[in-house]
């Protein structure tokens, strides 16, 4: 694995943690651009490609 597939893999898996979170702060833009994740659509692909969820679905349990 590629160091910058390696960074993008551990702020995947922060994102999914915080999504997961009861106490939410901030609306889902927010917060994943806090994670550098500035591509909507790219985020999406990739996130449900590793959690079977988007990341709308998580952010709305």
């Amino acid at each position: 694995m590629s160091p910058q597939k390696y960074f993008k893999h551990l702020r995947l898996h922060a994102l999914h943690e915080e999504l997961q979170q009861k106490d939410k702060q901030g609306n889902l833009s927010e917060i994943t651009q806090e994670f550098g994740f500035d591509h909507r659509g790219q985020l999406a692909r990739d996130y449900y490609k590793r959690f079977g969820e988007f990341p709308s679905e998580t952010f709305r349990k």
